[in-house]
């Protein structure tokens, strides 16, 4: 397991898009806890695109954690969210994501459309047993606790 302080955790991004699920605006982060879970998460964020047929991401649930970050329904396009530092910084058993997330300036013409940016993301297992992602542009955090 990496310790805390030495070793760099770094997180892979396993599926982005701007068309996920959200049901609310409001922003949602959890742990995704098992691999039938995630299956049925990239299918439900794939079912939308014609002839789309959803590959399976298998992922070593024992030596690593999953986590969904969905941002809830927007208006318009030009709204997008990414993990913008693959290099993630562990500190007092926490672990610390850096996401960015852009809006389209006020004054554009944007389609209306809803969408429902969201990402799914690893984290290798350590010492640390909440994750915390600070989402830059808007100014806030969303925390989990893994156990």
């Amino acid at each position: 397991m990496p310790s805390s302080e030495s070793t760099p955790v770094y997180a892979e991004v396993i599926f982005q898009s701007i068309q996920c699920r959200a049901a609310t605006p409001e922003p949602r982060f959890e742990v995704v806890r098992n691999q039938q879970q995630l299956d049925f998460l990239l299918h439900e964020f794939n079912r939308h695109i014609l002839g789309k047929k959803t590959e399976p991401y298998p992922v070593d649930f024992e030596s690593t954690n999953v986590l969904l970050l969905e941002m809830g329904y927007r208006p318009t396009a030009g709204y997008s969210l990414s993990i913008s530092e693959a290099k993630i910084r562990v500190q007092n058993n926490e672990a610390f994501v850096v996401a960015q997330w852009d809006e389209p300036p006020e004054d554009s013409m944007q389609a209306q459309v809803i969408i429902s940016p969201c990402a799914i993301f690893t984290l290798p297992r350590g010492n640390y047993s909440r994750v915390t992602v600070d989402i830059h542009n808007k100014n806030s955090q969303f925390s989990v606790l893994l156990n």
